[in-house]
């Protein structure tokens, strides 16, 4: 991704736009901005470099109050500095910054120059700002014009364009993220709810199609050229808002777990049983399946891995981006790319990998803000709200998410029944209360066993068939939030190797998701000495055991194919609580 961003507003506006790209980090490879004062003149600076340019160092005049900003990521521009946006027409009236792919632009551009177009730069940008210039001569503002141009445009992209004489930002939007914000008198556009979260707490979404134009004192949204009414306001992730260390979003995270359930099944719940939610995906039919992603999205992609291969016989595998460039994968293999907001370089190259090619990928993820959207066949949005590192609630909304992708794909290719599908759909809807439950039922608890154990120094996370991805996604959670050596391991690789990998030292997390083989570790692991925890079962330590569903039975842990989803929550909670006892911010940087 190469963030961008637009100001309007009643300060200067190079700090508010180089002050939010600077809070996305320092992974790319140049930065550019054009302002715009209200004498009419803009001033524009493009510099390479993986440091975002300073505002001290690019000074326009307090009342230099619009403009447009731009980082590259993985451009030429490390070797052209002409490659840098924003990029210019022939005019050099029209000012260009452009995200994604506009996967026709070398066609356009090959027309464009056949009309007498004269381009410095080999990037899409430019090829924008000319279509902008042929356009502004029929149109009457430079938002008309971005309307009449964006159905010539494919790919997934976001532009943004300045007007260099009146000063009207436009910008349109199509598979890529792009949203505004508003603060009093100031509008703020981004690619990255990270740029706006210090200034305000929602925002609009641009979709498909949307054109808005954006002036001083005026806001104008537009579809197919016609002015149409804005978009409703979403809220951005508390966590996102402030990043000081007494801040407690690491709580907020996991409180919201149960929100990201609901607001999931909300959206697809009724189209799991009947099939109809994978049919509506333009992907062939189901044969194998290979989940990639890194982290919690890894570990999501095991839970959804699970219920295809235990319920219909499917042959899944999961692995880390960087492996799928060397992995065999077959003919007919669906890849499930799983990633967040901040969907790593890493995952984006490896659907473009050699191993790749042929195969069709569905991405699990902020379908409407996600990169990996422009390059997916199918994609489809867990539904959190723009965030970043909310580790607990993505982890959650795409184990839902690919656990009803994954019943609904078995009903469709006849591998599971409707009335099957049915029970186990009305099971996936007992999540969110089932996860409230845990919250509030291992709050007190968490709470005696960070005194107890705050002077352990690593952690054991013991799983078993189900309940695996649970330990390993609770072991990173000790890694993150308390900064503890912690490592998963299977029950049965514990019991067969014997190994001294335990010792009085250490704690010991098991998930009991109800296999014959958790009362032989839980035995092992107490003659080794350590201080060993059971999470689920009817013997449980900490956490919730069984609890009541809608038709008044009890539901065991062990009862869905996706395993104790709820066990997670113990283990969150106790790795936050631990890390506030020892001082630890947050997850380690890197």
């Amino acid at each position: 991704m190469s963030p961008l961003s637009a100001y309007v507003g009643t300060t200067e506006a190079a700090p508010m736009l180089l002050g939010g790209l600077a809070r996305l980090g320092d992974d790319h490879d140049a930065t550019g901005i054009a302002v715009w004062s209200a004498r009419g003149d803009v001033a524009m600076t493009r510099v390479i470099g993986s440091t975002v340019l300073h505002p001290a160092d690019f000074r326009a005049g307090d009342d230099a109050r619009i403009g447009i900003a731009h980082v590259g990521c993985g451009t030429r521009a490390r070797a052209r500095r002409r490659d840098v946006q924003p990029l210019v027409d022939c005019t050099e009236r029209l000012h260009v910054v452009q995200d994604g792919t506009i996967s026709n632009a070398a066609s356009l551009r090959a027309g464009l120059l056949a009309d007498g177009h004269a381009f410095l730069s080999d990037d899409a940008a430019e090829v924008v700002a000319h279509l902008l210039e042929e356009a502004l001569e029929h149109a009457g503002s430079v938002a008309l014009a971005l309307a009449a141009t964006v159905p010539s445009l494919d790919g997934a992209w976001s532009i943004v364009a300045l007007d260099g004489e009146t000063g009207e930002v436009a910008a349109s939007a199509a598979g890529s993220p792009l949203m505004l914000g508003e603060r009093d008198d100031d509008m703020l556009l981004a690619s990255h709810a990270a740029s706006l979260a210090p200034h305000c707490s929602s925002v609009r979404l641009l979709a498909r199609g949307d054109v808005v134009s954006i002036a001083t004192g005026a806001v104008r949204w537009l579809r197919l050229g016609r002015e149409r009414a804005a978009p409703p306001l979403v809220a951005i992730q508390p966590q996102l808002r402030g990043h000081d260390v007494g801040d407690d979003r690491h709580r907020d995270e996991i409180e919201d777990q149960p929100r990201a359930a609901a607001r999931v099944l909300e959206a697809i719940g009724s189209s799991v049983a009947d099939g109809s939610l994978w049919r509506a995906l333009p992907l062939r039919p189901l044969d194998r399946v290979a989940f990639v992603g890194s982290g919690s999205a890894l570990h999501a992609g095991r839970v959804a891995a699970a219920v295809l291969s235990d319920l219909g016989g499917v042959p899944t595998r999961w692995m880390r981006p960087a492996d799928v460039a060397t992995a065999s994968l077959e003919p007919g293999t669906l890849l499930v790319g799983l990633g967040g907001s901040d969907d790593s370089s890493t995952l984006r190259r490896a659907v473009d990998a050699p191993s790749a090619r042929g195969l069709q990928l569905l991405v699990l993820a902020h379908a409407h803000h996600s990169p990996l959207s422009r390059v997916a066949d199918a994609a489809l949005d867990w539904l959190a709200p723009p965030e970043v590192g909310a580790a607990a609630a993505t982890f959650v909304g795409q184990a839902i998410t690919g656990v009803a992708v994954a019943l609904s794909a078995l009903v469709a290719s006849g591998r599971l029944d409707r009335a099957s599908a049915a029970a186990h759909a009305a099971m996936l809807h007992e999540t969110p209360s089932r996860l409230h439950d845990a919250i509030a039922g291992s709050t007190r608890e968490v709470t005696a066993l960070v005194e107890e154990l705050r002077d352990h120094s690593s952690f054991l996370v013991v799983g078993t068939g189900s309940g695996l991805p649970y330990a390993a996604e609770g072991a990173l959670q000790l890694q993150q939030l308390a900064a503890r050596w912690a490592h998963h391991h299977p029950a049965s690789d514990l019991l067969g190797s014997r190994s001294r990998v335990v010792d009085a030292s250490m704690g010991a997390f098991v998930v009991d998701s109800g296999t014959d083989d958790v009362d032989d570790a839980i035995a092992y692991l107490v003659a080794s000495g350590a201080r060993v925890l059971r999470i689920g079962g009817r013997r449980a330590d900490i956490g919730v055991a069984v609890r009541r569903g809608r038709n008044g039975r009890g539901v065991p842990w062990d009862a869905t194919p996706w395993g104790p989803i709820e066990a997670i929550v113990p283990m969150q909670l106790f790795a936050r609580e631990l890390g506030r006892e020892l001082g630890v911010a947050g997850p380690p940087a890197g």
